[in-house]
């Protein structure tokens, strides 16, 4: 079966040059994966905006710039500010299913 796969920010014009790395169904560049680019979704309009379609390792990279400037968070804040910084004004369930997901995966990752 083919597999779909989101790339993590628009191709430019003269298209990619290098591997892709995956991330489940996230594709980026070497450069994304190893500095992922948070993104402030706030004036993009849907699919941009669902839960869903956020990569891992970006979710991931804007808990960590939280937890950085913050310092030690409950976990539900932590959920809320990390929306918040990829510019959600709400978090719904598939939205906070889908940052704990991400937060879990940071935690085994990271112990």
């Amino acid at each position: 079966l083919p597999r779909k796969f989101y790339l993590c920010s628009p191709l430019l014009s003269g298209g990619i040059t290098g591997r892709l790395e995956l991330d489940g169904e996230f594709a980026m560049t070497a450069a994304q994966a190893e500095t992922p680019p948070v993104r402030d979704r706030s004036e993009a309009g849907a699919p941009v905006t669902q839960g869903g379609l956020l990569p891992p390792v970006e979710i991931r990279a804007a808990a960590a710039r939280v937890l950085a400037e913050s310092g030690e968070t409950p976990r539900e804040e932590l959920i809320v500010a990390t929306a918040r910084l990829l510019g959600f004004s709400r978090v719904g369930a598939e939205l906070r299913g889908v940052i704990d997901a991400a937060l879990m995966e940071m935690e085994q990752r990271h112990g």
